[in-house]
């Protein structure tokens, strides 16, 4: 951008020269080979095209004025937009097009500035000397403020260079990041088919899970129904238990009655056992003598019987 601007300055210097040589010959021309006719003939014409080129410069200086203030618009435009925000970087292209068109835009205002310039040094031997001189502070003001927006649009040229070069390693970075991006897909390609197979995985897992919660489910209810039972058969055993105790109650007080009814028992019988026995001991003894006395007459019988025998051996024998 710095060339164009110098470019754009040397043409102005040269189109500077052949102006000044043309007022110089100009000048010559008039003062050695001019008749005053002719003079008074281009006075003439110079007073009727005066007014007409008065107009006109004042119409110049107008469209020159609007094409500053579009320019100054166009530059606040371009310093806003390049701003601190880097996200704007990417029209950078398009910044250095409105400059270019910008700075054509500038010569040319400077190209009719400088021609104004010119054909107000060529009037200034006319008798509207002061206007032109006026119209030509003004072009200088205008010129001024047009130096004023070349050096702006310098300024505007380095930040935009500090932009391009930010906006070359931004570049770069976007390379690397696209590299590392197409990279990522890549993996992330890989990932994604990985991810396939184990989401695949994960449903026979999840359907497997489904079934042994629905398995869990079965045994659930199975083991509520068999806590249910549980409890139910806690709650007979226990009032099963509390039977078994009031019969265990029962049995002990009814053993202890039949131990007691069978001591009694036993007691009678053992009193009659005695009993018996010493009626058996008087039967005993009273049976002893009767079998002693009876034993007794035995004998006496058979000492009597035996004693007949032997009478009548005797008998016999002596007979």
């Amino acid at each position: 951008m710095a060339r164009r601007r110098g470019k754009s300055s040397s043409k102005q210097d040269d189109s500077w020269l052949p102006l000044e040589a043309q007022t110089g010959q100009s000048s010559r021309s008039f003062n050695e080979y001019v008749i005053p006719g002719v003079l008074l003939l281009i006075i003439a014409i110079g007073g009727s095209g005066l007014g007409w080129i008065c107009s006109d410069h004042e119409q110049s200086i107008k469209s020159l004025s609007e094409r500053l203030a579009s320019m100054q618009a166009r530059i606040t435009k371009l310093q806003q937009q390049l701003g601190p925000d880097n996200a704007q970087l990417a029209y950078v292209g398009g910044f250095e097009e409105r400059l270019v068109t910008l700075e054509d835009a500038y010569a040319k205002a400077q190209r009719q500035v400088e021609l104004a310039l010119a054909t107000s040094e060529q009037i200034k031997s006319k008798d509207l000397q002061s206007k032109v001189w006026s119209l030509q502070t003004e072009m200088n003001d205008k010129l001024a403020e047009l130096q004023q927006n070349t050096i702006s649009i310098a300024a505007l040229n380095a930040i935009i260079k500090n932009k391009s070069i930010e906006f070359e390693v931004v570049k770069q970075s976007v390379n690397a990041m696209s590299s590392v991006n197409a990279e990522l897909a890549i993996q992330i390609s890989g990932f994604s088919s990985m991810l396939s197979v184990t989401k695949l995985r994960l449903d026979e897992q999840i359907s497997v899970v489904d079934g042994l919660m629905s398995q869990l489910e079965g045994q659930n209810r199975e083991i509520n129904e068999i806590k249910e039972l549980f409890a139910s058969n806690q709650e007979s055993l226990v009032t099963n238990k509390q039977q078994i105790m009031d019969i265990k109650e029962l049995l002990e007080s009814e053993q202890i009655k039949r131990t007691q009814n069978l001591e009694k028992q036993v007691r009678s019988l053992h009193k009659r056992m005695e009993d018996h026995q010493m009626n058996s001991e008087s039967l005993h003894f009273h049976f002893a003598t009767q079998l002693e006395a009876l034993q007794i007459q035995v004998h006496s019988g058979l000492a009597t019987i035996k004693n007949k025998k032997n009478y009548r051996y005797v008998l016999s024998v002596s007979i």
